[in-house]
């Protein structure tokens, strides 16, 4: 380290008290681009003298600054297709590698995400995002390890948290200060668009409509329940009457730009789905008819030539039997359960993984017995090609959602509509069709049939945070983000948040700018059915929560 670095150095951290009183009596509003990758959205953040450029997560459930080394890939550790790589050292005039981070002893800093693990180092250097710079001394994470579950461009993370409640420590928190810390930034807003760039907004204007983050460790709010189809609907779990003696609330939500899809517990989930089909009419009568079908079905299955007006022999020739199209797949997947075959997608998880199928029966017969409400809405969603055209918008096909929400002791009440374009997500996928078809027009042939088709399904995930002062904790994702502009305020006791329906606006030469009072819905989707959707291209991305610790 040169004279030189050293003095700078120091000038710096002696002069960073008055200079942060300075720059909060001035106008210093400014914005970055935050580019839409699907399962999540990146900022440019500029790193070293002169400046590497790397594209990080944009995250709202951590705090640090997270920059991925070349250390990570020389060794093969980091594979090529994550991106950019970060080299200090001959590379960044700026860049200190403090002496605790190097050599054999070097002190290292384990980061758990719910897709894996990172090993990073704390270096030194300038870290500049639009027209805001900071000096991260020791405090810039350098990736140098990772067993990451996760496929593509990824160069590291922007924590955007909320600061450390005062008195808590550092031992539950750490003790690496993030960017906004350092860059003296007290305000940021965040939003998303699905067809262009959204916008991080920094140091941005006191917004009058606040709640107070509850909590300590995360960004928090007072989740007080969800509604189906209208506000005035009872909630169906979260209610403020079921708080417990002595919690702070009886459920929580965390906003957090980083993860995917909206996480909480199964059962809450489960019977949110159950109410939202019985509110929409295609899924409740679907319903109705499915549970006539099963029972058919079942009295049929042990026929060997099934009557020519039985549904089975209509399925098998590959005829509606209701007449309402989609029914033709739905009752495929139930022949093949009732066969002993099993479903796909009656999972909380949108890859379909953990294994769960639709319906439930008699297990040593195979026989399905019932599908509930909340498998018949699956199903339908994911059979959404089949009777969803492009001539119809599924916010009028289908309810939206009410998110009941309150800040620190129950204040600034706010109630969030969620639309079903934003609440919905579609995915390319291979489905296999089963075809009965007559050979050279005489015997009956099964044939096994695989193309691309594009399913839908809901935007939600299981996930149990349960906690002592705040009850069960929901992760607000993205779909949060694409609603509202989310503003954060740093410097208020305790730090708050606003959801805003504004336009998102472009950020065009460092400032954000609105071209029309439109809200975000209409300008965020532009299309209606199908063409209306998100699409998923990739594993849903889960931020990093330890779920033993408080909100």
């Amino acid at each position: 380290m040169t004279v030189a670095a050293i003095t700078w150095t120091v000038a710096l951290m002696s002069a960073e008290v008055t200079l942060g009183a300075f720059l909060r009596s001035r106008d210093l509003s400014s914005c970055s681009p935050l580019v839409n990758h699907g399962t999540f959205s990146t900022v440019e953040v500029l790193v070293g003298t002169p400046p590497q450029k790397f594209d990080l997560v944009a995250d709202t459930g951590s705090n640090d600054v997270i920059v991925q080394s070349c250390i990570c890939q020389d060794s093969g550790v980091c594979p090529k297709e994550f991106g950019p790589c970060f080299r200090g050292t001959n590379k960044s005039t700026s860049f200190v590698m403090p002496p605790q981070s190097q050599g054999k002893n070097a002190r290292g800093v384990l980061l758990s995400f719910g897709s894996g693990q990172i090993m990073a180092v704390p270096a030194t250097d300038k870290v500049k995002i639009g027209d805001q710079e900071a000096y991260m001394n020791e405090s810039l994470l350098l990736m140098v390890n990772q067993a990451l579950q996760m496929n593509g461009q990824f160069e590291g993370i922007l924590g955007l948290g909320r600061p450390p409640k005062k008195g808590l420590g550092s031992q539950a928190l750490g003790d690496v200060p993030g960017f906004l810390q350092k860059a003296h930034v007290d305000r940021f807003s965040m939003c998303f668009k699905a067809k262009s760039d959204g916008v991080l907004g920094l140091n941005t204007p006191v917004h009058k409509s606040t709640m107070g983050s509850v909590g300590a460790l995360h960004w928090g709010v007072d989740f007080q329940g969800l509604s189906v189809g209208s506000a005035d609907q009872n909630v169906l779990f979260c209610s403020p009457d079921t708080k417990k003696q002595g919690q702070e609330t009886a459920c929580g939500f965390i906003p957090d730009s980083g993860t995917t899809l909206m996480m909480g517990p199964e059962k809450q989930i489960l019977s949110l789905y159950e109410d939202m089909c019985n509110r929409w009419d295609r899924c409740k009568k679907t319903h109705e008819g499915l549970l006539r079908e099963i029972k058919k079905l079942n009295s049929q299955s042990a026929a060997t030539t099934p009557e020519e007006d039985s549904p089975l022999y209509l399925l098998q020739h590959g005829q509606d039997p209701s007449g309402a199209s989609g029914w033709q797949d739905m009752l495929k997947k139930l022949k093949d359960a009732l066969a002993g075959g099993g479903g796909e997608g009656g999972s909380l998880d949108p890859s379909g993984t953990d294994g769960q199928g639709y319906g439930s029966g008699d297990a040593a017969s195979g026989g399905l017995t019932n599908i509930s409400p909340s498998e018949t809405f699956q199903l339908l969603l994911e059979n959404c090609e089949t009777w969803m055209g492009n001539d119809t918008s599924f916010d009028t096909e289908m309810p939206s959602l009410f998110f009941h929400a309150a800040g620190s002791n129950a204040s600034g009440k706010q109630v969030l509509e969620m639309h079903p374009t934003t609440y919905v997500l579609k995915s390319t996928q291979e489905v296999v069709h089963r075809e009965i078809k007559k050979l050279m027009g005489i015997l009956p042939v099964q044939i096994l049939e695989k193309k691309n088709a594009t399913v839908c399904m809901p935007a939600f995930g299981k996930m149990d945070y349960p906690t002592q002062q705040n009850g069960d904790v929901w992760i607000m994702g993205t779909p949060l983000f694409y609603e509202f502009n989310v503003h954060y305020d740093r410097s208020a006791n305790p730090p708050t948040i606003a959801f805003v329906r504004e336009d998102c606006g472009q950020c065009q030469a460092g400032k954000r700018v609105v071209k029309s009072p439109a809200s975000l819905l209409t300008s965020n989707t532009g299309s209606t059915g199908l063409a209306g959707l998100r699409q998923l291209n990739d594993a849903p991305v889960v931020g990093s929560y330890d779920t033993s610790l408080p909100l």
